[in-house]
């Protein structure tokens, strides 16, 4: 369980854990999800692996989605609302698509989600760790959360940096 900054508590379940690349690349974490009850939110993250649970703040992203606005958070960084999904995309009973991509260049972060076909971008932020994140998905426990979780993926991409101009 985690218990997020703005005094939601989420069941959350860890889907994978991957190296962060040591200089340059991308991280990704998608899926689906589908639900019945719209009263629940959602919870998906990429957090740091060794501190999962054990502080008050975790370094990585976590973003809340709830189901009966649309609204969509981030819980880890203090970002406020990034924005707001169309009912359409969060109907009951059907498969949501999502993707958290993550570009790292050094330990500068710059996430954005992809959910349903919309994006949304998170604000840049540091990363302190050197070692991996985790991906976590969880659900609301008040009010309840049903959603089933599936097609859970977690990739990293390395680029070549020898081409990066240096100077003189």
């Amino acid at each position: 369980m985690i218990f997020s900054a703005d005094q939601m508590l989420f069941a959350i379940r860890r889907a994978g854990e991957i190296l962060l690349p040591a200089k340059r690349g991308e991280v990704h974490f998608s899926g689906s999800f589908s639900h019945r009850n719209r009263g629940q939110e959602i919870f998906l993250a990429l957090v740091e692996t060794t501190s999962v649970g054990k502080g008050e703040r975790s370094p990585g992203i976590g973003f809340k989605i709830d189901l009966q606005t649309g609204l969509i958070m981030d819980l880890l960084n203090d970002q406020g609302v990034l924005g707001y999904l169309p009912r359409r995309i969060l109907a009951p009973h059907q498969e949501i698509p999502f993707r958290i991509e993550m570009e790292l260049i050094g330990r500068v972060c710059v996430p954005k989600m992809v959910i349903g076909g919309e994006s949304f971008l998170h604000p840049s932020l540091y990363l302190e760790t050197r070692g991996s994140l985790s991906a976590l998905t969880g659900t609301s426990l008040h009010p309840p959360g049903d959603a089933i979780f599936s097609d859970l993926e977690v990739t990293s991409t390395v680029e070549d940096t020898t081409d990066i101009c240096a100077a003189s």
